[in-house]
């Protein structure tokens, strides 16, 4: 039996306090129900400069809990800047992002066996347009319609938006290969959008192919 992957799943919060008891609990439980499985989970949240009760809702679901990485920021970043952050506090070797206002059902370890057997797939997410309550939900543990980043960064499917927000990369992709998202203006204002075409502007400028 092949030894089970380290993952990191990373969520990124701005305002969201009626989210978290739903969205990060999600990833706990998942993580647990991997763990069980034989990965070893890091998870990494990021407040983004919440003005709410973010924060103590999320230091009360980690309490008591290993492997867990909080980042408060006292103002909002910017997304890019936000998930650099939580990329160099990652020790997996597949990385998850999730957005703060998205829960997760189950079947991440079949996005890292789909990618452990797809050497050219730089990026495996789901597709997650059902929503319940205002919340997006993540819920097709085997899509029909998968979102892949293929050899040289070209894409199978066009629902590239959502690789940052419900993506899973291989860890390579940014400690090695040197990809990171861009912190200059406009992508360090408040606010979201923007770090998923900016994703793509950083591959091709590192020689990967189209946008």
């Amino acid at each position: 039996m092949s030894e089970k992957k380290k993952l990191t799943f990373m969520q990124l919060f701005w305002g969201n306090e009626k989210d978290i008891p739903v969205t990060a609990a999600s990833l706990i439980k998942e993580a647990d129900r991997l763990e069980n499985f034989g990965y070893k989970v890091q998870l990494i949240f990021t407040d983004n400069g919440s003005e709410d009760y973010s924060r103590k809702l999320l230091i009360k679901l980690v309490k008591n809990r290993k492997n867990v990485v909080l980042i408060f920021n006292d103002e909002n970043l910017g997304n890019c800047v936000a998930r650099n952050q939580a990329i160099g506090a990652a020790t997996g070797e597949y990385l998850l992002m999730v957005d703060g206002d998205i829960a997760i059902h189950t079947g991440m370890d079949w996005l890292v066996r789909y990618l452990e057997g797809c050497p050219e797939c730089y990026c495996m997410g789901f597709n997650s347009y059902e929503c319940k309550n205002d919340i997006k939900l993540a819920n097709k543990p085997m899509p029909a319609d998968p979102i892949v980043v293929t050899v040289n960064y070209k894409l199978k499917t066009i629902q590239h938006v959502a690789l940052t927000q419900y993506g899973m990369f291989p860890a390579w992709l940014f400690k090695e290969a040197g990809l990171k998202f861009d912190e200059q203006a406009p992508y360090r204002e408040p606010g979201w959008g923007w770090e998923d075409n900016d994703l793509f502007w950083g591959m091709d400028k590192l020689g990967h192919g189209e946008v």
